[in-house]
């Protein structure tokens, strides 16, 4: 009884894919420009970033505008229940007689441009 060696398989290495391979090259030119350029590269971060809000806040202003127009268009005549409100008042005191009315119903330029409405005694 002796012993056998045996032969261990070791496993094959794969070739080298040598035609997708990529391949650096050193651009002295380049390593400079990056190695420089951080400054640039930021202020040009800033830049963008400052554009971007920029044109934000002009959105924003857009849609802002919109809303109040669209609420210009409502008046207390369009809401229910307060139609009492709109209608002109007549008040009789001993010299004159007061009118309140509402600002759409208001002449501003009265006779001699210095009165709102007509003022009559």
């Amino acid at each position: 009884m002796g012993f056998q060696k045996t032969k261990k398989k070791t496993p094959r290495r794969q070739q080298k894919n040598r035609q997708t391979k990529t391949h650096l090259v050193f651009d002295e030119k380049e390593r400079i420009d990056f190695l420089t350029g951080f400054r640039k590269r930021k202020e040009e971060r800033r830049k963008k970033a400052k554009e971007q809000l920029a044109k934000l806040l002009k959105e924003e202003r857009k849609t802002v505008i919109a809303k109040q127009q669209e609420n210009m268009h409502y008046t207390y005549r369009d809401i229910p229940g307060y139609e009492h409100l709109a209608k002109p008042e007549t008040h009789q005191l001993t010299n004159h007689t007061v009118t309140i009315t509402t600002l759409s119903d208001v002449d501003f330029k009265g006779t001699d441009d210095l009165h709102l409405g007509s003022n009559t005694v």
